[in-house]
């Protein structure tokens, strides 16, 4: 649900400028990005503790109602101040899938088992990328441009469909109470642990650069390289070599353990963020626009090994606590990221300097990260894992 938000609305920037009287090339439009990331982050306060006290189904489907009527709005929208209010509403309700589905996966699963699954996920995640950006260029192409935020709408009706045929993973003996005493209990595990702090930071940073990439790489495309018609399939390519990492990331994971395939992957992120940085700056800002795709599918890539698996090792320590911790490492890599991302998007920069910039000094961020957690906390998943700790549904 967040993925098509987002994916799908990138070919109809240049419509959304001329509708609301921008300039060719405005990174205003841009917001609509960042908007829908702080209101993610926000909605994720609640979903994932109320998650923890009535159950994860019910929470669920109250997110994707908030998701489907804000889409709408956003459709209907005749301003930019309203159209930016009703992302903002819509990333609130994307929340919902976006915490629970992470709650409702370790509620079943842990390390290996849950990494492994994890990547299933992130896959089908990434998938959107690959084709919403045509999709939606199909959709402008007969249709008002419009129909890019009414059609996400369409499918969060189908996914509440198949959320209330979905069984339930929390059963009520391992539900919470909802007293302040409780939930600041349940925070506090969260945020003491050095190791799910680590990682929840590894992901922030990974996440910041996704979302960099996201609000800049159409103006990058269409407005420095001239090649409008060629976004979409740009775009789909950088997010389909993404994909196939992160599927090969469940057969990775059990040879070589959660731990030397988040260091092994942030390094490589490293290396390239670094050749990207080099390479923009030899070239004046404007590298050819085969080696910046070239490099930034190598980016992505390694990304898409970095995501899944951070995701895991922050939740594995917090069984117990799940929904809550969800909900805080979700509002922490949301909230922090549209922060960053938005500064990045907000820089009016015609070249691709910072893009590459930014995405480096996140690199950096991360690897540090995964490094502190390496050799500061214990790491009992380095490991191979050999099944789920508890089945249920």
């Amino acid at each position: 649900m967040a993925a098509m938000a987002i994916d799908l609305l990138i070919p109809a920037f240049s419509d959304m400028r001329r509708e609301f009287g921008l300039v060719e090339g405005s990174t205003r439009i841009g917001l609509v990005v960042t908007v829908f990331f702080f209101g993610l982050a926000i909605g994720q306060l609640f979903y994932g503790t109320m998650s923890d006290r009535f159950g994860r189904r019910p929470v669920m489907l109250v997110g994707l109602a908030i998701y489907v009527v804000a889409s709408i709005v956003a459709g209907l929208a005749n301003s930019l101040p309203l159209l930016f209010a009703a992302r903002f509403v819509t990333g609130i309700g994307a929340a919902g899938p976006r915490s629970l589905s992470v709650a409702m996966v370790r509620d079943v699963y842990e390390g290996v088992e849950m990494a492994r699954l994890m990547s299933f996920v992130m896959t089908v995640f990434m998938i959107v990328p690959i084709v919403a950006p045509t999709f939606g260029a199909l959709l402008i192409a007969v249709l008002p441009w419009q129909s890019v935020l009414f059609f996400p709408a369409v499918a969060g009706c189908v996914v509440a469909v198949l959320c209330w045929r979905m069984p339930e993973t929390l059963p009520p003996e391992r539900r919470r109470a909802l007293g302040f005493r409780d939930l600041r209990g349940a925070a506090g595990i969260v945020v003491r642990n050095r190791r799910t702090m680590a990682f929840t930071l590894v992901t922030t940073f990974t996440f910041s650069s996704m979302a960099s990439y996201l609000g800049r790489s159409q103006p990058l495309i269409v407005d420095l390289y001239g090649r409008e018609r060629l976004f979409p399939l740009i775009f789909g390519a950088v997010a389909g070599v993404m994909a196939m990492m992160t599927l090969a990331n469940s057969r990775l994971i059990p040879r070589y353990g959660l731990q030397n395939m988040l260091s092994g992957a942030t390094t490589m992120l490293v290396v390239f963020t670094s050749l990207l940085a080099l390479v923009v700056l030899v070239t004046d800002g404007k590298p050819p626009l085969v080696l910046l795709c070239v490099l930034l599918a190598g980016i992505m890539g390694c990304k898409g090994l970095v995501m899944p698996n951070a995701n895991t090792a922050a939740m594995q320590p917090m069984g117990a606590v799940a929904g809550t911790a969800s909900s805080i490492i979700g509002v922490t890599t949301s909230l922090f990221g549209a922060v960053l991302s938005g500064v990045v998007t907000r820089i009016y920069d015609p070249s691709a300097r910072t893009l590459a910039f930014a995405m480096f000094l996140f690199a950096i961020a991360s690897a540090s990260c995964v490094a502190y957690a390496r050799f500061r906390t214990t790491d009992p998943s380095s490991a191979p894992a050999a099944r789920p700790a508890v089945a249920t549904g």
